[in-house]
């Protein structure tokens, strides 16, 4: 990992200080002297300094006007601001590069990426489309449009997308990678499996088609052991990946090896936060344990991140329950219900702490919606005569 690097995850961590001083190294060793003279900006900024930030902007402008190159300037602070996740400080900037060089196709590019962030993936795909139209040759917009395409689920496209960046670089491993993962998501996991070794092959220390593979292995073939084999390969071509880690703790789970599963979703949260599914799985693990405060603290993290979920709403209505705290099991299991409304052993639950407190008016309210859910259930399966 370079000075750059190290400042921005010292940016990105809060600690404006040590960032400062890992930018300033970065602009000595000239690793990135745009986006390192950005974060060090706004590092300055951060710690109330405006005359320092002021100067650095200075410098960053005169050498960019040094090379009358105010859109490499400005594409270059817009670099920055995106890594460091403040997008509409990168969007700021895009567009400023772009209205000093309607031809900078790799501005577009950048610009669309952000867009598919926000997950706004009709502008990002109309921005990599411009990038294209500059340089048709651009294989970072067709592999941003492969991605793209995936996500939203039109996978003729994604295919066409990756065929093309084939065509204009067959010795390019990104292209295999996409089209193993949209056959892994089609099911056709032979054919997945294919194009991710052939990503491999090309590249060797490339980690995201052995988290594929390790996938594939995992959830269609059930073979934990060969599951296990790829996410450590993708771990030592990357260990700052984190899915392999979240994945290997998905495994340890099924196996019902909890210790190891925990271990890995904690080395997992150490690099990413922001992943329900992580706390969610490290909860209901808990749970199983009857470990309840640490279940507790988990599910609540999860819901932090997706108020929607509600399994995480439902299962803390059961374990404050069982732990005799009635009133929030009421209200977590009603949490789920407004979330989902149609499951019907939602109320069935509800109804039977209802019963437990003594309060049958609403026992039986809640047992009778859970008969009509169940009821109307069964007519749908009943066929219609003509």
């Amino acid at each position: 990992m370079g000075y750059y690097e190290i400042a921005l995850k010292l940016y990105k961590d809060e600690k404006y200080e040590k960032a400062a001083k890992a930018f300033k190294k970065a602009i000595d060793n000239k690793a990135y002297t745009y986006k390192s003279l950005a974060g060090l900006s706004e590092s300055m900024g951060k710690l109330g300094d405006p005359i320092k930030q002021e100067e650095t902007i200075n410098i960053s402008s005169s050498i960019a006007s040094s090379q009358s190159r105010f859109d490499i300037f400005w594409k270059n602070y817009g670099d920055f601001f995106d890594e460091a996740g403040n997008y509409s400080k990168a969007i700021e900037y895009y567009e400023k590069a772009i209205q000093l060089n309607r031809n900078y196709h790799s501005a577009y590019y950048r610009l669309g990426m952000v867009y598919f962030t926000l997950k706004d993936y009709d502008k990002a795909i109309e921005y990599c489309n411009m990038s294209l139209r500059l340089n048709p040759r651009d294989d970072f917009s067709y592999n941003a449009l492969g991605i793209i395409y995936f996500e939203i689920g039109q996978y003729e496209r994604s295919v066409e997308c990756y065929r093309k960046m084939i065509i204009i670089n067959p010795k390019d491993e990104y292209p295999y990678n996409g089209l193993g993962n949209i056959y892994n998501k089609l099911g056709e996991y032979e054919n997945a499996i294919q194009y991710y070794t052939r990503a491999i092959e090309i590249n060797p220390n490339f980690e995201y088609p052995y988290n594929g593979l390790g996938t594939i292995y995992l959830n269609h073939y059930k073979d934990y052991t060969k599951a296990i084999e790829y996410y450590r390969k993708a771990i030592k071509a990357s260990p700052e990946y984190e899915y392999p880690y979240l994945n290997i703790g998905n495994v340890y789970k099924a196996k019902g090896d909890f210790k190891n599963a925990i271990n890995y979703y904690n080395k997992y949260l150490l690099l990413d936060k922001t992943n329900e599914e992580c706390f969610f799985n490290l909860a209901t693990i808990y749970q199983q344990k009857k470990e309840y405060p640490d279940a507790i603290e988990n599910y609540k993290k999860a819901l932090r991140i997706n108020s929607k979920n509600d399994e995480a709403y439902k299962n803390l209505g059961i374990i404050y329950s069982l732990i005799g705290k009635k009133e929030k099991s009421i209200q977590s299991y009603k949490r789920s219900i407004s979330i989902n409304p149609k499951n019907p052993y939602l109320y069935k639950d509800l109804a039977e702490i209802y019963n437990e407190n003594k309060n049958h008016k609403e026992a039986i309210s809640y047992y009778k919606k859970a008969i009509d859910i169940f009821a109307d259930k069964e007519k749908s399966l009943v066929p219609v005569s003509k």
